[in-house]
């Protein structure tokens, strides 16, 4: 009679003695089942099983002929980076940074315009009016996570984008202060589609591989090659999406620096359209009327268009709800044919076997791969994995329904959302006091940079963060890893306020060897020093890693995005104040802003060590 084919699973822990449990580290996807089934979902392969009650069936003439011969037909699908589909969602990312920083160039004109205020009070105003929106998106981005969980990504992602094409339009025939803000406020409220993107980039670049080996053999060493072989392949496929995920985040940087670049110019250029373009505009009674209409009307092109794209063009990511509860990226099958020479100890094994999966999958659940179950040739054997898998699968569900607090107590989960906070904190103050300290006079601590001088920086300095977030960044993290690149960044963070500090003081000084010494340190400022923008790419691939489980990944991002919203909605305005205090009374030659972020920059490399190693 030929002897039985059952599926087992090669667990990278695995040998021929009692294996260990595996750790969250491990790479040991969850195998269920007697009979596989291979599907295609959202283009990406993916393998089930299910038990089966079908008899045995016998073995190829070949395999009958020499036992004790191991043959093995191993393959392997990988799926291709999605490229047109993270063109589509870096196109959508373009659209929120365009419509926050559209209103810049024209929103003291418009406050002053609208509520006949002094000179003295606009400034207040402004300031309210910028600032509510980022507290109404952290308000509604935990629900707007929820939503996107519940409707799918596609959906969700195409409504708020309706909402980013109304809003601007609408903020743009306000004539009052008070529709200032309601419009301000309603935008914050669709300002989800930053939120929705990344989840969707994660889960795009999450790929998926399906390798089927078969092997017939009665060798022990033969079956802990066959595992070797398989966790070598696991491995390298987990090496595989850190790289394209990293890839497709610094396009997505990158959609966001273009974004904030692309604002102020929309919004300064199409602005009062009647006076800065008479021979074209003049004559319009309407424009006349609504001097601020015309640039809220191209921002809302812009995202009724990308809209519409993502509408027409763009793949929904959010697993099956029935396949939400097994985040697994790999699926290895290998269907073995053994002659055990001791039944009991086999059995014993599968047991212990069974019992190491259970009471892993709470915890593994949450990684790229759930953990594996083994099953013997005996059938009392077979029960046991049958039965562990059954146990697996339901410690899966109960991991997946976690709520938002248990989400941020999930191991690693806390540190990568300081980090993030971390970096975020450091790139808002950063980005509200260098225009100011380009502008202060030399004297009193600043560059002294005229309009132009300042337009030329800030273009120079966004091509330099470009090329460090597009060419720099995918190699050093192939090469260091993310935790890496985000150490370098570090290192980096404190030497890059100081440079700001050196300039003032070598330009202060105005001697012939001082100014050889700007025109070396003012470069290396403008072009090396954006590197640290890496950073901004780095802790969201760390946020990734952290996440329990692939679909938890829009919640996650949801609570990053909520404690980046609300310090979007206090840091600028006190980083400003601050530097201003220290301009007006010379605290340290006007240098008091730089010198106090010194220490929170230097405080980042420390506590990247509460990084989980994965990453």
């Amino acid at each position: 009679m030929p002897p039985d084919r059952r599926l087992v699973s090669a667990s990278p822990a695995a040998s021929s003695s009692a294996p260990s449990p595996p750790t969250p580290s491990e790479e040991t996807p969850l195998l269920l089942a007697a009979a596989r089934t291979t599907d295609l979902e959202n283009g990406v392969p993916r393998t089930s099983a299910s038990a089966s009650s079908s008899p045995p069936s016998s073995l190829p003439s070949s395999a009958s002929k020499s036992p004790s011969r191991g043959n093995k037909d191993t393959s392997s699908t990988t799926t291709l980076f999605p490229r047109n589909q993270i063109m589509l969602l870096c196109y959508a990312r373009m659209t929120e940074p365009i419509a926050f920083f559209s209103i810049f160039p024209f929103i003291a004109a418009m406050v002053a315009r609208n509520g006949s205020l002094p000179s003295s009070d606009v400034g207040l105003y402004s300031g309210v009016i910028e600032s509510v929106f980022s507290l109404v998106q952290t308000l509604v981005l935990m629900p707007w996570s929820r939503l996107a969980d519940r409707i799918g990504r596609k959906p969700a992602l195409v409504l708020s984008l309706c909402g980013t094409a109304v809003c601007p339009a609408l903020f743009g025939l306000a004539t009052s202060i008070p529709q200032m803000l309601a419009f301000r406020c309603l935008a914050g409220l669709f300002s989800a589609s930053g939120l929705i993107i990344r989840t969707m980039i994660a889960e795009k670049t999450t790929t998926t591989t399906t390798t089927t080996t078969t092997t017939n053999t009665i060798s022990p060493s033969s079956s802990s090659s066959e595992e070797g072989h398989h966790h070598h392949h696991h491995h390298h496929h987990h090496q595989q999406q850190q790289q394209q995920q990293a890839l497709a985040f610094s396009w997505f940087a990158f959609a966001g620096n273009v974004g904030i670049l692309l604002g102020p110019i929309v919004g300064g250029a199409l602005a009062e359209p009647a006076l800065q373009y008479p021979r074209f505009f003049g004559r319009s009674r309407f424009l006349a009327a609504y001097p601020y209409a015309l640039p809220g009307f191209a921002v809302a092109a812009v995202s009724a268009s990308a809209a519409i794209v993502a509408l027409v063009y763009l793949e929904e990511t959010l697993p099956p709800a029935k396949t939400r509860c097994k985040p697994a990226a790999t699926t290895t099958t290998t269907t073995t044919n053994n002659h055990p020479t001791n039944h009991n100890d086999n059995d014993n094994d599968n047991h212990h076997r069974g019992a190491d999966a259970a009471a892993a999958a709470a915890a593994a659940a949450g990684q790229e791969e759930a953990p594996q179950i083994d099953s013997s040739n005996d059938s009392s054997s077979t029960h046991h994995g049958n039965a562990s898998a059954e146990v697996a699968v339901a410690e899966a569900e109960a991991a997946a329904a976690m709520t938002t607090w248990q989400l941020i107590k999930a191991p690693g989960v806390a540190a990568a959302l300081w980090i993030y906070s971390h970096v975020m904190f450091l790139a808002f103050a950063f980005t509200a006091i260098l225009p100011v300290a380009l502008y202060t006079p030399v004297d009193i601590g600043g560059l002294g940079l005229s309009s132009v001088q300042i337009s030329a920086y800030m273009a120079a300095q966004g091509a330099s963060q470009a090329l460090w977030l597009l060419l720099a960044f995918p190699l050093l993290q192939r090469r260091l890893g993310t935790r890496g690149v985000l150490y370098a960044c570090a290192l980096v963070y404190p030497l890059f306020f100081v440079g700001y500090i050196l300039m003032n003081l070598l330009l202060r000084d105005g001697s012939g060897p001082a100014m050889a010494w700007f025109w070396i340190i003012g470069p290396l400022v403008a072009l090396v020093g954006p590197g640290v923008s890496m950073a901004f790419t780095g802790v969201q691939l760390a946020l990734n890693d952290a996440a329990p489980a692939v679909h938890l990944l829009g919640t996650l991002n949801a609570i990053a995005l909520t404690c980046t919203g609300a310090i979007r909605s206090v840091v600028p305005g006190a980083a400003t104040a601050l530097y201003a205090v220290g301009v007006r009374n010379q605290i340290v030659w006007g240098h008091l802003a730089w010198l106090i972020l010194l220490p929170i920059a230097m405080a980042l490399f420390f506590c990247l060590k509460w990084l989980r190693s994965s990453t």
